[in-house]
C-alpha cells in the first residue's frame, strides 16, 4: 500500500497526492520562505510555487562517498520545470541545493543527462559538478528571482 501525505495548512490547499516525504519538506520549508504553494497543475512537475515557479524535486542518497540524483534522459528539465531541488539525503543531515532548470550541471552537448552526482565529503571539491552544487546550495533565493524575472543564466546574462 502506498502512503499519501497530506497537508491541510497550506492556505486551504490539501496536498493529497504529493507522496513524497521530500516534497512535503520541501514545500513545507518553501511556506517557511514565505512561499504559497500549490499542488501542480499537471504532474511533469512536484511543486508550484506562487502559482508560478514549476519545481521538480530530487531525492540523492548516499552510495558509499557518492551522492546521486538521476533523471529522464529523454526530456529536457526545463522543458516542464522552473526550478530543481536536489536534496542530498545523508541520513541524519539533508543539504538542499536549488538550481535553475536550465543550468548547464544538467546537459551534456545540450543534451538532458541521465543523472549527476558528486562527493559531499569531499576536502577540495575539484569537480565542475560539486563545485558548482556547492555554489547552489540553500539558494532559496533563486526561486524568487525566477518568479520576479530577475534570475539570468550567468552565460545568458552577457546578452542583455
Amino acid at each position: 500500500m502506498v502512503e499519501v501525505a497530506t497537508v491541510p495548512n497550506y492556505a486551504g490547499v490539501n496536498l493529497v497526492g504529493l507522496g513524497h516525504e521530500f516534497e512535503q519538506i520541501v514545500a513545507d520549508i518553501l511556506r517557511q520562505h514565505g512561499h504559497h504553494i500549490e499542488p501542480p497543475a499537471n504532474y511533469h512537475y512536484d511543486l508550484l510555487c506562487d502559482g508560478k515557479v514549476r519545481i521538480e524535486v530530487k531525492v540523492g542518497r548516499r552510495s558509499g562517498k557518492n551522492i546521486a540524483w538521476a533523471f529522464n534522459s529523454r526530456k529536457r528539465l526545463s522543458d516542464y520545470c522552473d526550478i530543481v531541488i536536489l536534496i542530498a539525503d545523508l541520513g541524519l543531515e539533508r543539504r538542499h541545493y536549488i538550481l535553475p532548470a536550465d543550468h548547464d550541471v544538467f546537459y551534456s552537448n545540450g543534451n538532458p543527462k541521465a543523472g549527476i552526482g558528486f562527493y559531499p565529503d569531499a576536502k577540495r571539491l575539484t569537480k565542475s559538478t560539486g563545485q558548482i552544487l556547492e555554489q547552489h546550495y540553500e539558494r532559496w533565493d533563486l526561486i524568487g528571482q525566477i518568479r520576479d524575472g530577475h534570475y539570468h543564466h550567468p552565460k545568458q546574462a552577457a546578452l542583455f
